[in-house]
């Protein structure tokens, strides 16, 4: 694991010393210390700038603030060399090729900046078309929460991290969320066009996926939404503009499910997962969602058809 710091190492210190033997010691040691440094990976902050072979977390969180849509093609473009003097004092962590972490805990106590996240933390998964790169952003805020999303981002170099013209445009942006409201658990490329975003679900959310807003919150009243609710997961494809397909979903076995409600009882003994993981096609999805308004609803909601009817 290399850890970037900052060394305050004076050259100067060794320019200005008069005694010769001095300074054949000082710089003896100086190039002993300077292995270590490069070992370590401890960089001034002049030769990080220079170097910039590790872009810093932080300068991806404007790209988590685009907006709240489920994906957006709009860009945002970051400066990498106003990044780095913004950021240049805060060390942060390098737990594998292509990955970097901050945590706010790690820092130096002069180092007491308000506004920046307790954790951010990338992961570059790879390249797809027109050399856009696909990346992961996880980032915590001080609460419970841990949010992540999923960038499309030009300008990386998987060899060497380094912007071209100085500067990471985004190009998509694929909105995740707060655990079990719909955070990315994984993401894989399955063409230089298309990847993979699998993310966890609420019952609520796998009642009302692909409904309008209004009809999905009458279907969903009694089913389980919240943080640490999740029924299981999904999977989607989505392409390089900001298009998804739903593949498929993966459901928990029912002792690991809510069951304070008479709506969620209903929903388990539908699916029908005791001891293995349902996988339900976008193909029977509707056929879950219609069997739940008819067996757990009633008459009370009109039917997914009906619903959609002008």
């Amino acid at each position: 694991m290399r850890t970037t710091r900052y060394s305050s190492y004076a050259f100067s210190t060794l320019l200005s010393m008069k005694n010769l033997s001095s300074l054949k010691v000082m710089q003896d040691c100086f190039c002993r210390s300077w292995l270590l440094i490069t070992a370590l990976g401890i960089l001034s902050p002049e030769v990080q700038a220079k170097e910039r072979d590790i872009i810093h977390p932080l300068c991806f969180e404007p790209f988590a603030s685009l907006g709240k849509s489920a994906q957006s093609s709009n860009q945002k473009t970051i400066n990498l060399d106003d990044c780095l003097n913004k950021y240049i004092k805060y060390p942060f962590k390098e737990p594998a090729p292509w990955q970097a972490v901050f945590k706010k805990n790690d820092q130096p106590k002069d180092n007491s900046e308000t506004g920046l996240p307790t954790y951010a933390g990338y992961k570059l998964i790879g390249q797809m078309e027109n050399q856009q790169v696909l990346m992961s952003y996880v980032a915590s805020y001080g609460g419970s929460g841990t949010f992540s999303h999923a960038f499309l981002v030009d300008g990386i170099s998987l060899q060497k991290q380094v912007p071209n013209n100085n500067k990471l445009t985004q190009t998509l942006f694929v909105e995740g969320g707060d655990r079990c409201f719909g955070s990315i658990e994984q993401l894989s490329i399955i063409s230089p066009q298309k990847f993979e975003v699998r993310r966890k679900i609420t019952a609520s959310a796998l009642i009302g996926y692909g409904m309008d807003a209004s009809y999905a919150e009458k279907v969903t009243k009694g089913l389980s939404d919240c943080a640490l609710c999740c029924i299981g997961s999904y999977v989607e494809q989505v392409d390089t503009k900001g298009n998804k397909e739903l593949v498929s979903i993966l459901l928990y076995p029912r002792e690991k499910r809510e069951t304070d409600t008479e709506q969620e009882r209903c929903l388990n003994r539908l699916t029908k997962a005791d001891t293995h993981t349902d996988i339900i096609t976008k193909e029977n999805l509707k056929t879950l969602q219609q069997d739940y308004i008819d067996q757990c609803l009633g008459d009370i909601i009109p039917s997914v058809q009906e619903s959609s009817e002008p």
